[in-house]
Order: C-alpha cells, then sequence, then structure tokens
C-alpha cells in the first residue's frame, strides 16, 4: 500500500486562510480512487519563512529513512516561501525518489512537466545563492582591502576606532603581542605561554586560545613569504603585499581567505615563520595520538567526567589514567574524583574476556537487545495522554458554555483557550520526541556488523586492529576503578 505523507501549515488566524483540517482533506480527496496508508504532518501557527517547525523536522527525518513514499500538499508555499528552501527540499526528495504533489498549484514530480519544475526550482535557488555569497564576499574584500574591520570584537593587541562611519583597527599593545611570539619560541609550550600571559597580563584562556592567536595572520607584516605559506595552508590571498597586516575571514567554516590590509602589524615575516614551524612539528596534542601498544587508549573513558583515559609510563609498569586526574593541575579542565591509576595489563585483560564471552552468538544477540532496548525513553505516550485529557476537558467546558451567563461564558471561554494552548505546545513536544526516537534509530547499527567485529577481535592480537574492531563494537566503554565496574553501550 502506498504511504502518503500529508504536510500542512497555517501561519495565522485570519478570516479567508485555509484551515488545516481543509487542507489535509483537499489531499485526502486527491487520492480518493487509490488505496493509501496515510500520516498527517501539521504545523499550526508556523510561518514559512525557514523550517524550524516541530511537523515539517519529523516529515524530514522520514523522508531520509525513506518511510514515505508520496508527499502531497496544498500548496507549495505551504512547505516554504524561501526557493531555497524549497530546492534543497526538492532535492532530498529526488535522491530518495519520493514523489511530490501540490493540489492547488497542479504540481506533480511524477509526470514531466512537474520533475521540470522541480530542476527549474533548484537551479534558480542555487544562482541565488551563489549571488548572495558572491556579493557578501566581494563586500568583505572590499572593505578589508581598505583597513576596514568587517566585524566582532577586536582582537587582543587592538582596539576599534571609528572614522568616516567605518571601523579600524588600531595597534594599542605592541608588547604583549610580541612577547607571545618570543615566549613560545623561548617555552617551546603553549601551556607555559598560557600561564606566563595570564600572571603578567591576565589575559588569554587556555592553550587552544594561545594557539589561535599564535597562527593569525593578523599580526604579522606582508610579504610574499608569508602569502606562500598560507596559499599552502589553504587559505586565498588578496591584495598587494605592503608591510601591514592580514584581515581573515571564513576562518570558522574552514574557507579561510587572508586580504592584505592597511593596520600596522608588529610581527616580521620571519619571527611568524618560525612560529608556525614550531607549531607545525607539535600540532597534535599528546592527548590526541593514539597509543600503537595500547589499544584501549582512545576507547575507554571516565564514568564520572567522561573524559577519555591517557596512557601514563612509569619505569616499571604502564597506566590508564583519567585525563583530567593527570592534567589535574590545569584550572581549565573539569575537576574528577576518578584519582585511580590502573595497570594496563591488568584492565585490558578485564575488557578482553568481556568482549570474548558475546562469541556465543545467542548470548551476544540476548545481552544486545537486553543493552539496547528503552535506549530512549521519549514521554510520547505520557505527553499524548495529556492531550487526550485536555480535549476531554475542552469537550466538557465548550458544552457548559451555552448553559452559563455570560460572564460565566467568559471564565469557561478564557479556560478553554488555556487548555488549547497547552495541547499545542503538547503537540509540539510529542513532534520533537518523535523525531529524537527517529534520530536514535537511525544510528543504530546492524547487530551481524557488530558480531562480526567481535569474532575478528578474538582471531588478533595486533593492537591496532583490537582498537578499531572495539570501536565497531561498543559506542563508549566506562569503567570505574573505584567500584570495579564496567558498563559498556553497543553501537
Amino acid at each position: 500500500m502506498k504511504k502518503v505523507a500529508i504536510y500542512a501549515r497555517k501561519s495565522v488566524e485570519v478570516k479567508d486562510s485555509i484551515s488545516i483540517e481543509t487542507q489535509v482533506n483537499m489531499c485526502r480527496n486527491y487520492f480518493a480512487d487509490e488505496e493509501c496508508e496515510f500520516e498527517e504532518f501539521k504545523d499550526d501557527g508556523y510561518s514559512g519563512g525557514n523550517t524550524n517547525r516541530p511537523a515539517f523536522k519529523l516529515l524530514h527525518k522520514k523522508i531520509e529513512l525513506n518511510m514515505i513514499d508520496t508527499l502531497i500538499c496544498y500548496k507549495l508555499d505551504r512547505l516554504s516561501r524561501r526557493v531555497v528552501d524549497i530546492a534543497d527540499f526538492f532535492d532530498l526528495l529526488d535522491k530518495k525518489d519520493i514523489a511530490f504533489i501540490c493540489v492547488k498549484d497542479k504540481y506533480d514530480t511524477s509526470t514531466p512537466m512537474g520533475r521540470a519544475m522541480m530542476y527549474f526550482a533548484s537551479v534558480f535557488a542555487q544562482l541565488e545563492r551563489e549571488t548572495i555569497a558572491e556579493r557578501v564576499r566581494d563586500s568583505m574584500l572590499q572593505l578589508a582591502k581598505k583597513g576596514c574591520w568587517t566585524g566582532g570584537p577586536a582582537p587582543r593587541g587592538y582596539e576599534l576606532v571609528k572614522h568616516g562611519g567605518k571601523t579600524y583597527l588600531k595597534l594599542i599593545d605592541r608588547e604583549l603581542i610580541l612577547n607571545l611570539y618570543n615566549w613560545y619560541l623561548e617555552l617551546g609550550s603553549l601551556y607555559q605561554v598560557d600561564m606566563r600571559a595570564k600572571g603578567k597580563y591576565n589575559m588569554l584562556k587556555g592553550r587552544d586560545t594561545v594557539r589561535r592567536f599564535l597562527r593569525s595572520p593578523l599580526y604579522v607584516q606582508s610579504s610574499s613569504e608569508i602569502n606562500d605559506y598560507l596559499m599552502k595552508n589553504g587559505w586565498k590571498v588578496f591584495g598587494n603585499t605592503n608591510g601591514c597586516g592580514y584581515l581573515t575571514y571564513g576562518v570558522s567554516v574552514k574557507e579561510p581567505i587572508a586580504i592584505v590590509s592597511k593596520h600596522e602589524a608588529v610581527i616580521t615575516p620571519l619571527l611568524w615563520l618560525k612560529v608556525q614551524e614550531k607549531l607545525d612539528e607539535v600540532r597534535e596534542s599528546i592527548f590526541k595520538r593514539k597509543s600503537k601498544v595500547y589499544w584501549l587508549s582512545g576507547v575507554l573513558r571516565c564514568p564520572y567526567c567522561k573524559k577519555p583515559y591517557v596512557i601514563v609510563n612509569s619505569a616499571r609498569n604502564h597506566y590508564y589514567a583519567c585525563r583530567s586526574r593527570v592534567n589535574r593541575f590545569h584550572e581549565h579542565n573539569k575537576k574528577c574524583k576518578n584519582n585511580k591509576y590502573v595497570n594496563s595489563i591488568k584492565i585490558e585483560s578485564v575488557i578482553e574476556k568481556y568482549i570474548l564471552s558475546f562469541r556465543d552468538k545467542v548470548d551476544f544477540e540476548h545481552i544486545y537487545k537486553s543493552n539496547s532496548d528503552n535506549i530512549y525513553n521519549s514521554g510520547i505516550e505520557a505527553l499524548n495522554k495529556k492531550i487526550k485529557k485536555n480535549s476531554k476537558m475542552i469537550d466538557n467546558l465548550v458544552s457548559k458554555v451555552a448553559l452559563l451567563s455570560n460572564s460565566g461564558a467568559e471564565i469557561l471561554l478564557k479556560k478553554i483557550d488555556e487548555l488549547s494552548k497547552e495541547n499545542k505546545q503538547l503537540e509540539d513536544k510529542v513532534r520533537n520526541e518523535q523525531l529524537n526516537v527517529l534520530e536514535i534509530e537511525s544510528k543504530k547499527f546492524d547487530k551481524s556488523f557488530i558480531y562480526e567485529n567481535i569474532l575478528n577481535f578474538s582471531k588478533t592480537d595486533n593492537p591496532e586492529d583490537k582498537r578499531n574492531y572495539v570501536k565497531n563494537i561498543f559506542k563508549y566503554i566506562d569503567y570505574d576503578p573505584i567500584n570495579e565496574k564496567i558498563v559498556c553501550k553497543f553501537l
């Protein structure tokens, strides 16, 4: 039987607008001669200016999971009033091979004309995206070339000044900038630079902040050598070098652009490149490195702070310890009561024995089912009961309104309105909960894939292979050394 999704939306209550119920009925009547299984998605009181609507998001997820065959709505603008949103949605429907029908606009993608309309909408939407992006980029480039600040708080060592309606950078602390770069070459540690800067300037907040500061081309005098380095590292560089600093754009979206600007830069190209070379050498933090010997590194985590265990070496033995414990002197790390150092041989033996106990397929399926059941308590049933209770109260109150005086009826009407609004909020919560359930269901792994990795784990002694197999078996492994307890969650 064909699974048909009906989407209906109504922004506000106005006299001549089509109600949600009317939209749904018109969509159902379209399939009057066909046997279909209908599912309704209703967004009452939501604007079409964006797609942040509970029922629409639930519909979107069900389309992604191939849970419907056809989508129908009363008018195209019920989906969205933005061409870009409609085109993106059409792309999804096309990828999932889902037919789309619009009753009022006579739009049906199962026909050649309907597919052509979908194509034209996508083309114009892409043109709109690219045009907007190009305008924004060109505007930012022109502002930066003139030395204008393109937005955000002033970078460290500078202040923002207004002139002629534009905002510019003014250097106010040359010493601070020079010290941070020179300290890093001297100390070779982001953490120690951070500590020294806090002591002298009462500023900066962690190694990542120091790293971003040292990496920024804003502080370096523009030159051909700097341009070459930036371009080799994925930057797009604009403007002619003039000894001033660069303004940056698009770093957060990993499409970095550096524009030669007009603000005074402090760091010479030679010093800046020396710092970059040193940063490149120690690019990976020690806690992000994976041990080639200990297969639980990067897999085992602390049940108290949820941070990973890391390897700690001593003269004779090797231990797993909570990352927060190892780095407890750093004030930005969350304090954790797990102060135990766990012998690596002991814990790896315990976890390995635990995994090997799943080799029997019957035992594995039993454990997997109990581990996976009730993974998410959505509370949908409780919400629906509350909606049903409120609806019953509304019906009772409506039947009494006609029997009361105007003053009495006014009180009941107010109560009916309150219950109706509460029901609308509860219905939105139900849709969000349904969306959460679908999100979780879509992320569940095939248990046969997990079982295969358990068997592969039992056949290898290679630590790297073991680590990879474990990552394909468990979502996490929590080990509590205080209470000697292991909690694992299958993927």
